[in-house]
């Protein structure tokens, strides 16, 4: 079995243009065009919804670009108050909304590719809402489901014990209530559409029409193959194949595996629908639109060499002079709406202060194809300096006049800092748990994403409270692994203070100490936020002393601990003072003050 890792994916592949941005319904849709001539049908993707949704982005993109290579054109959108689309009438909100939007979706990729055939490609929750829009749809010549959701009740079930799951590993309180709706993650479903789910299941259909499925099933899920048994007693004209690879796919969007077989099986199965005769070239051209929300308005934009890269900007309704613009870097392979939709909410929230933003996803995450000769691993590569420079460049041409701040998390910290001390244009930094503020020559970051580091201090923890030894005993725990993991962070600990003497043992030592030095020579304030115990601490504790004391040799530099907070900062009160961080920043910069 073949796979394409999200982070390694095959450079061969070629630089290609993003798919083509467009705004309907309150939401954002990307549709690729058919290359060279088109066959006869387009194809709509139904989205999974949340953490699903997240891992599968790219998954999708390496779809689209595959059929598009066939000559099947394609759309993909976020469903309404998901993603990137709008949140207005959440509140009151019920599953027509989404139902409505794919709908909307149907005739707006029938009418930008030509095509008036559709096929569906539905994962998740995806096939429980294409179901649904397909008793008002016509011209649906075949559905591919990609383990389907067959009952919208067991899928509220499986979700509500999966929001507990999370909340317990990602080791914080709950603080984030479901009371009108359900939150899983960080991410919300509106009251409404978690009642309408419930009251709806595959299960229940009693007839067919002509459309021809396919169904991909999960070993571990027998209600997959007892919706395939269902279809074909009602007489389906139905074919099987086992989803090999969906666990590696969607448990994490930073470690998401593709697989390729899956991906050469549903793009040779609808190919082979339309084997017989192509239709004309496409003529239709694709405009990209902004849409308005309340107190701002987004603008989904392709840009870099070839357009290159997605992104969407964010500018308030309002027209203000623009004095400060800010830069939202992806963590990891996040899609640019962020953990919990984090980078929207920020956006959005930015613009209400009069702060303008961009976020994109970056080559070869999510949304944006890879470049041709890079290397396959994008995180913490110099690569993804040319994306921050061609999204600066981009922020310029919009705000002329601003001062740029990078904003990041984790890896986007990572990148902001390395970006910030290349580029003058940038004046400022916010960086969110940074585990490093430069990549360790010769470490393998595809060895350090499976096996990740943790806090001196969250290994005293686990000790002290007993886990550490009940997870030893139960074998869940790589003994030599963690041994070399345990030692690597006592060595940090110990080499703390000579680094902070001499000013860094090692090329990487010093290097981040002198890009620390060129941001303060430049006045360039950054404000490092750290979740209590983060490993990236032990990073700030090696250059700057775990009271902070190396600080007063950059005054421009200042460090907040947020307590009960994830790495990913996914507690509300996290997220509130992550953007009270950003909005003081900017004020700090459009003022010309420094408050540190």
């Amino acid at each position: 079995m073949k796979f394409i890792s999200t982070a390694s994916s095959s450079a061969n592949r070629g630089t290609r243009p993003a798919s083509t941005p467009v705004t309907f319904n309150g939401t954002i849709g990307l549709f690729e065009p058919a290359q060279g001539y088109v066959r006869p049908a387009a194809v709509l993707f139904a989205n999974p919804w949340g953490l699903e949704d997240m891992c599968t982005r790219k998954f999708r993109r390496i779809l689209a670009e595959e059929l598009a290579d066939e000559g099947i054109a394609s759309l993909r959108f976020d469903y309404p108050f998901t993603g990137n689309a709008l949140d207005e009438g959440a509140e009151t909100a019920n599953l027509n909304c989404w139902i409505s939007a794919f709908s909307d979706a149907a005739q707006l990729v029938a009418q930008l590719s030509g095509c008036s055939r559709i096929v569906i490609v539905a994962q998740g929750i995806g096939s429980l809402v294409a179901a649904r829009a397909m008793e008002e749809m016509q011209g649906v010549d075949a559905v591919v489901h990609l383990a389907p959701v067959t009952s919208g009740r067991a899928y509220v079930r499986e979700l509500s014990m999966m929001s507990q799951v999370i909340k317990e590993k990602l080791d914080i309180d709950a603080d984030d209530t479901a009371d009108d709706g359900l939150v899983v993650a960080g991410i919300g479903i509106p009251k409404g559409i978690v009642e309408d789910l419930k009251q709806i299941s595959l299960l229940k259909q009693v007839s067919t029409t002509r459309t021809r499925m396919l169904v991909f099933t999960r070993d571990t899920n027998p209600a997959d193959m007892n919706y395939v048994d269902h279809l074909r007693l009602i007489g389906a004209d139905v074919q099987s194949e086992i989803f090999d690879g969906y666990e590696r796919l969607t448990t994490n969007p930073t470690l998401a595996i593709v697989p390729e077989a899956v991906v050469d099986k549903v793009v040779s199965w609808i190919a082979a629908l339309y084997s017989t005769g192509r239709g004309q070239k496409a003529a239709n051209t694709v405009t990209s639109s902004s849409h308005n929300g309340e107190g701002f308005t987004e603008t989904p934009v392709r840009f870099g060499t070839n357009n290159r890269l997605v992104g969407i900007l964010c500018t308030p309704r309002v027209a203000v002079a623009g004095k400060v613009a800010a830069l939202l870097l992806s963590s990891g392979y996040d899609p640019m709406s962020g953990w919990a939709r984090s980078s929207v909410r920020l956006a959005r929230s930015l613009a209400a202060q009069g702060i303008s933003s961009l976020r994109f996803d970056g080559a070869n995450v999510a949304d944006s194809p890879p470049i041709m000769g890079t290397s396959q691993q994008v995180l913490y590569d110099i690569s993804q300096i040319t994306d921050v420079e061609d999204a600066v460049t981009l922020l310029r041409r919009y705000e002329p006049q601003a001062a740029i701040l990078a904003v990041g998390r984790c890896s986007g910290a990572h990148l902001g800092f390395q970006a910030a001390r290349q580029n003058e244009q940038i004046s400022g930094l916010v960086a969110v748990n940074p585990v490093v503020f430069e990549w360790p020559e010769g470490r393998s970051v595809d060895e350090a994403l499976a096996q990740p580091i943790q806090s001196m201090s969250h290994y005293y923890q686990r000790l002290q409270g007993g886990e550490a030894f009940k997870r030893l005993l139960r074998g869940d725990v790589d003994i030599a692994v963690k041994t070399k993991q345990v030692g690597q962070a006592v060595f940090r600990k110990l080499a703390a203070p000579a680094v902070r003497l001499i000013g860094g043992m090692t090329r990487r030592e010093r290097s981040v100490y002198s890009g620390f030095r060129l941001l303060a020579q430049r006045s360039a304030p950054v404000m490092l936020l750290y979740s209590a115990n983060d490993v990236g601490l032990d990073e700030f504790n090696l250059f700057f002393g775990q009271e902070g004391d190396g600080l007063k040799n950059f005054p421009n530099i200042a460090r907040m601990i947020v307590d009960n907070a994830d790495h990913n900062f996914t507690p509300r009160h996290a997220f509130d003072q992550y953007l009270q961080a950003i909005i003081d920043m900017s004020n700090m910069l459009s003022g010309s003050n420094m408050i540190f």
